[in-house]
């Protein structure tokens, strides 16, 4: 088709087309020589384009002419053979090279490998002691509850020795994969940068008047839609024998768990098993890779020779135009020479992309020896790092095991504490409601101290007393009787019953005095000893009695008319107030201290 369309007369273009056609079988043919077939795809393209004027020189030729076929050159074949065995020398060179850090990286992974076997022996060793000592523990238990729990702590052990295998063993499988998608996220940005570049093109042939012609449209956009499918079908086949190849391993690892029942011959097979994973998925990650280059190298072959196709059609177009209007006027003219313009800006901007394209892919390559050794040195410091966090947990639930116990014994505590917080408040209450009794055993206190010092020579003070006490101590007052009976001028003979009576109501005063004495000193103590001790002395309430004044007093208030009585109960309670709030201040002083401390230790223990 395209030798019956352009038909030119001149021998240099004839040259230039014969060329084209043969890079195009040669691309069609050999798709993996992508160096040879871009430099010539370039050389020919700029022959072709290099200037407009060979365009507008095109004549128009007859049927009659014989269009002229020449044969390749010598030199152009010795310069061809001389680039491939430079090529060759190039690929042994670097074959050399990678084989040479295949074989440092084998070396490293095999003493990583028999470092690690070494740890692992260490680490069957003392759980194997642990399992002795448990199994020697079963004979000595006797409740099947207690069996059981040994049986549930030796589940738990196995499940920390298996442990970090898995660890490992998923972490392998999230590396691998991440390193798939990394392949894939590549080989899509290359295509789709390639497909932008064409989408670009094929909109600004849009706008151009000659493209009228739609079944270059469906072509590409077939081919493209084939390359889609094929790079998806890939991505998913990929994906599927990963996921499989994980659940094999998966099931073999729950069938050596199953199986074996000693240590020793679970972790060689988990080792051996370990190993395999290993080497068939660096096998697997090799594979993917080779795959995708050859991949690339078809898409790139394809994108080229559709833009080729499309340069090869245009100028056809232009030649079908020229011989239709053999003199074509100035602005059919200044329109070709735009469209050309525009071609060749675009044409060269697609082949600098390729070229940037086809440069980073170099440097991947020459980087990945490099990130395989970086991936090595964090394995190492992950394994570390496992080994430290297993420590850390360890130390963890000790801490969390001595935590629970003391919280135990803190939940014992609490239900006396509770009971002393509540008999504490009670016995607070009744002290507040007594301050007035408190008072009178107090200066009770003073005046039997005064008694204890002066002994014989006693000063009574009345500041002490109160008008009924003051009353009765005179009344009782048996000193003038008993001299007088001592003396020898007797002339009442009633005297002695009168001094027994005195005697007998002193003793009875005496007897209630020495029991407010010991309910004095019984609170003092408890005071004193921060209410510890004489706690159930003052609970059991031995000093609840009442006073025979205030029944007097009560008595009195029944007979008293209401009105009388109403003030009197106010001035009462007013007096009583401001006692209480004195007796209040005075005890903050002497016992706030010793209970905000009491208080401070309930809140601790609770």
């Amino acid at each position: 088709m395209e030798d019956e369309k352009v038909k030119t007369p001149e021998p240099k273009e004839p040259e230039d087309f014969e060329a084209a056609e043969d890079l195009e079988h040669d691309i069609e043919t050999t798709s993996m020589s992508k160096d040879e077939s871009d430099s010539s795809q370039e050389s020919d393209s700029s022959g072709v384009m290099e200037n407009l004027e060979d365009v507008e020189g095109l004549v128009v030729k007859k049927s009659e002419d014989i269009v002229v076929e020449k044969e390749p050159s010598t030199e152009v074949l010795e310069k061809g053979e001389e680039a491939k065995t430079s090529k060759d020398e190039d690929d042994l060179s670097q074959k050399v090279e990678e084989d040479k850090i295949l074989e440092e990286l084998g070396e490293k992974e095999k003493e990583d490998l028999l470092s690690r076997e070494e740890a692992e022996l260490k680490k069957e060793e003392e759980r194997r002691e642990k399992m002795k000592v448990l199994l020697t523990g079963y004979l000595e238990l006797k409740t099947k509850k207690e069996i059981e729990k040994a049986m549930l702590n030796e589940k738990k052990i196995l499940s920390q020795w298996l442990y970090p295998f898995r660890g490992a063993y998923k972490k392998e499988w999230e590396l691998e994969m991440k390193k798939l998608k990394l392949g894939f996220q590549k080989a899509l940005d290359y295509k789709k940068s390639h497909i932008h570049a064409i989408q670009r093109e094929r909109k600004l042939l849009e706008l151009n008047h000659l493209w009228t012609d739609s079944s270059y449209y469906r072509m590409t956009e077939e081919l493209f839609d084939f390359m889609r499918m094929r790079c998806e079908k890939l991505k998913t086949r990929y994906l599927e024998e990963l996921e499989e190849t994980k659940r094999y391993y998966l099931e073999r690892e729950k069938e050596i768990v199953d199986k074996c029942t000693k240590a020793e011959e679970r972790a060689i097979l988990l080792a051996f098993m370990r190993k395999s994973v290993q080497e068939k998925t660096l096998q697997k990650a090799q594979q993917t890779l080779e795959n995708y280059k050859t991949e690339g190298e078809f898409l790139r072959a394809k994108e080229m020779e559709i833009i080729k196709e499309k340069h090869m059609t245009y100028v056809e177009m232009i030649a079908q135009e020229l011989q239709t209007s053999i003199s074509p006027p100035e602005h059919k003219m200044e329109e070709i020479r735009a469209l050309f313009d525009e071609w060749k800006t675009k044409y060269d901007n697609f082949l600098e992309l390729s070229s940037k394209n086809r440069k980073d892919l170099e440097q991947l390559g020459e980087e990945l020896p490099s990130l395989e050794l970086k991936v090595a040195k964090a394995k190492k410091t992950l394994e570390e790092l496992q080994t430290e966090n297993r420590m850390i947990k360890r130390k963890e639930a000790d801490e969390i095991i001595r935590f629970q116990k003391i919280s135990k014994k803190y939940e014992s505590l609490r239900p006396p504490l509770r009971k002393m917080i509540t008999a504490s408040e009670e016995v607070m209450k009744k002290l507040r409601e007594r301050k007035a009794k408190l008072d009178k055993i107090m200066k009770l206190k003073r005046f039997c101290d005064q008694l204890e010092m002066e002994r014989d020579t006693i000063s009574f003070q009345s500041t002490f007393l109160e008008e009924d006490e003051e009353r009765q101590i005179k009344e009782n007052d048996c000193l003038q009787l008993a001299r007088d009976v001592c003396s020898e001028d007797i002339e009442d003979h009633n005297l002695l019953e009168i001094l027994y009576r005195k005697l007998s109501r002193i003793k009875v005063q005496n007897k209630y005095l020495q029991h407010d004495i010991e309910n004095l000193r019984i609170e003092n103590m408890a005071l004193r000893s921060d209410m510890r001790k004489y706690l159930h002395l003052i609970v059991s309430g031995e000093w609840e009695r009442i006073p025979e004044s205030e029944f007097q007093s009560m008595r009195e208030r029944e007979l008293l008319p209401q009105r009388s009585r109403n003030t009197n109960e106010q001035e009462e309670q007013s007096g009583q107030k401001d006692l209480i709030d004195k007796n209040l201040q005075l005890l903050d002083l002497k016992y706030g201290a010793t209970n905000k401390k009491i208080l401070k230790r309930g809140e601790k223990l609770i």
